[in-house]
């Protein structure tokens, strides 16, 4: 499908069954799902739950069956509820936001928003009859491991996440393609004007003009950001990355090398221009060599004790360290080497007044490593 004939489809529609109907728009009547709205890119319906219960209380819910604290959500009610909803030829998904329900994720806001819409039945009181989740099919998806009042802010959750990605929504293509989660990374960190703000400069290579290396700057930043903050992320790109790190590594490092040669700049693997400090992991390049930095003014000051399932080569660039390796404890001063053996606990610390400054190559594609107590 063109992206003609995409602008041109029918709007984005969601239903909404809530116990709270007036909840909604809420948020998304405002910002760009507020402006797509009134553009006509998709369309919303909020109905109330309680119009579809009988009787003079028309109660919408009732104790659990076999005890148990709460209320549970009617099976004739709810059904009722997404029948009417649902018209004849109404292939829309059927969700129930519910905190059991798998993770939402960017793969799954994808498919919903190739799905046409979707009809959203926000889950309350202690959940909702099983036999109308089987037999209406519902779908359960939640929005994180915490448990809120009801399904309503989930739904606009949701709804938000997709209808950003609709076709007229967002100005550039790019900006959702480089988003968090969109390659499978958390996204790089940005900056803007002034160049300098509190002492603090935007890093030299984003104001440098090669945009080859801006790219591979922000690339490195993704994996590292990815890897200390949310490691299964990290762990699910990495599998991916070496399936295909033949070919990953002769396209990444054609950037800046030639006969697959690449060398990193110091922009792009320090913390700042002016401290040895930082990592990169080789898994960029495709080989089998990642490096810490490290550097420290403070006497006594090191990391703690730690193994990794690989071996690892300390080269003091500057100052002394005092070493434990495996118990054994070794001194070393610039210029000198010290190796440390796969899955053997160590760790060092900088001695003297002068500071420390080492290379720790670790022998690995990626940083992998167990912190133990002392």
């Amino acid at each position: 499908m063109s992206e003609q004939d995409k602008d041109s489809a029918a709007p984005w529609k969601a239903t909404i069954l809530s116990l709270y109907p007036d909840m909604f728009p809420g948020p998304l009547g405002t910002s760009l799902a507020g402006r797509a709205m009134e553009k006509g890119l998709w369309s919303l319906e909020a109905v109330h739950i309680r119009d579809f219960a009988e009787g003079k209380h028309r109660n919408v819910d009732d104790t659990p069956s076999g005890g148990g604290a709460g209320m549970v959500l009617r099976p004739d009610v709810i059904g009722s509820a997404i029948d009417h909803v649902t018209g004849e030829g109404d292939t829309r998904p059927r969700i129930l936001l519910s905190p059991r329900g798998k993770p939402l994720t960017q793969e799954k806001v994808r498919e919903l928003k190739d799905a046409g819409g979707a009809i959203l039945l926000c889950g309350r009181f202690e959940g909702v009859d099983q036999r109308v989740i089987d037999s209406r099919e519902l779908e359960e998806i939640s929005i994180g491991d915490y448990i809120l009042s009801g399904g309503e802010l989930g739904a606009m959750v949701l709804m938000d996440a997709v209808v950003r990605l609709l076709p007229g929504v967002m100005g550039k293509v790019e900006s959702g393609e480089e988003e968090s989660f969109e390659s499978g990374l958390l996204e790089y960190p940005h900056y803007t004007r002034p160049t300098v703000w509190e002492g603090q400069e935007i890093p030299e290579i984003l104001t440098s003009g090669h945009h080859g290396k801006i790219a591979k700057w922000r690339k490195e930043q993704s994996i590292e950001l990815t890897r200390e903050r949310r490691p299964d992320l990290y762990a699910a790109w990495a599998a991916l990355e070496k399936q295909s790190s033949g070919k990953k590594s002769k396209n990444f490092a054609s950037i800046i090398g030639e006969g697959g040669a690449a060398i990193l700049d110091r922009s792009n693997w320090a913390r700042k221009p002016d401290v040895w400090s930082g990592k990169f992991d080789g898994l960029v390049f495709g080989t089998n060599a990642s490096v810490i930095f490290f550097s420290t003014d403070e006497a006594g000051k090191g990391p703690q004790l730690h193994r990794h399932p690989y071996d690892e080569v300390f080269i003091i660039r500057k100052g002394k360290a005092l070493f434990t390796v495996d118990g054994e404890t070794i001194e070393a001063e610039e210029g000198q080497i010290v190796f440390a053996p796969a899955n053997m606990p160590h760790k060092f610390e900088s001695v003297g007044s002068d500071g420390l400054e080492t290379i720790d190559i670790h022998v690995s594609n990626e940083i992998i490593q167990e912190n133990l107590e002392e």
